[in-house]
């Protein structure tokens, strides 16, 4: 299934991320992606930063238990009937480099914990603007997957 995966992001989110690489430069941040699956597509709706105290201009960690009580409050806030939850991670890179060894490490390592198709986005700063790198992973396979937006 990993092969016939779409990425899909709302066009404002993709903004709020734009946005929030921008507020952190020249350090990199990131958080989690919030959206829902289909058989062939991970739809990103929303997006939480999630602080790293420790990021630096080449490194940041997503610090699993504030990530947690992020998804929670945010669950909380949805109706029941809400397929809307964690299906990936973002982070920015403040120089133009795709995803590292260790970004695809992770990734392939959570989606083959979680067992369901999982999406990573990386915002990287161009001279002038962002370019987006998309990628999404199930069980542990990982391939590239640039967001479209959504209609």
């Amino acid at each position: 299934m990993i092969n016939a995966c779409t990425l899909r992001v709302v066009p404002t989110v993709m903004a709020h991320l734009h946005e929030i690489a921008g507020a952190a430069l020249p350090f990199e941040t990131g958080g989690i992606l919030l959206g829902y699956r289909t058989p062939s597509e991970i739809v990103v709706v929303d997006a939480l930063e999630v602080p790293d105290s420790k990021a630096h201009r080449f490194g940041y960690t997503r610090r699993r238990r504030p990530a947690q009580e992020m998804l929670d409050v945010y669950r909380a806030g949805q109706p029941s009937s809400s397929d809307v939850g964690w299906v990936g991670d973002f982070h920015s890179h403040p120089a133009d480099q795709p995803a590292s060894k260790t970004d695809m490490r992770t990734l392939m390592r959570s989606a083959r914990a979680d067992g369901r198709a999982l999406c990573m986005l990386i915002l990287a700063r161009t001279s002038h603007s962002w370019v987006t790198y998309g990628y999404a992973a199930v069980n542990g396979t990982a391939t590239r997957a640039d967001p479209v937006p959504t209609l």
